[in-house]
C-alpha cells in the first residue's frame, strides 16, 4: 500500500510530452501510489492539468491568475464562488474565471479533482510580477 495521500503538499509531474492521451486509471493509481496531494500530467504552454486530492479539512483556499476547470471524480463538498454557494459532488464540472475568490468547503471524505488551468498556473502571475520588476 502506497503512502498517505495528502501527506506533501508538493506535486509529481509525469509528463510534459507536446502531445498526450492518457488513461484516468492509471492516472489515479499513479496518483495515489505517489503521496502526493497533486499529480500534474500535462504542462504545457496553454494549459496545465492535474490530479488533485483534498482529505477531509473545513475549507481550501483558492485564488489563482488562471481560469480553472475542476472536475468532480470523487466526494462531496461545498463550492464558494464570490457570493454563490452550492453543493458538489462526483461528475460536478466548475468553471472560474482567473482572479475570483473561490474555496471547496466542508470536505468531509476525500475530495478527488481533475484540474485544468489556462493558460498554466503561475504563469500569468510570473509575467505579472516580471512586468511589475
Amino acid at each position: 500500500h502506497g503512502p498517505t495521500l495528502g501527506a506533501s503538499s508538493t506535486s509529481k509531474t509525469v509528463s510534459n510530452e507536446k502531445y498526450g492521451r492518457f488513461d484516468l486509471k492509471d492516472l489515479l493509481k499513479e496518483h495515489a501510489d505517489s503521496g502526493e496531494r497533486s499529480l500534474r500530467f500535462m504542462f504545457r504552454d496553454a494549459l496545465r492539468m492535474s490530479l488533485t486530492s483534498y482529505l477531509p479539512v473545513r475549507k481550501t483556499c483558492n485564488s489563482f491568475y488562471e481560469d480553472e476547470l475542476y472536475y468532480v471524480l470523487s466526494g462531496k463538498a461545498t463550492w464558494v464562488d464570490g457570493e454563490e454557494t452550492r453543493p458538489v459532488s462526483e461528475g460536478a464540472i466548475i468553471y472560474v474565471d482567473r482572479h475570483i475568490p473561490h474555496k471547496f468547503t466542508d470536505i468531509n471524505e476525500e475530495l478527488k479533482l481533475l484540474i485544468i488551468f489556462a493558460p498554466p498556473y503561475g504563469s500569468l502571475q510570473n509575467s505579472v510580477q516580471h512586468r511589475l520588476s
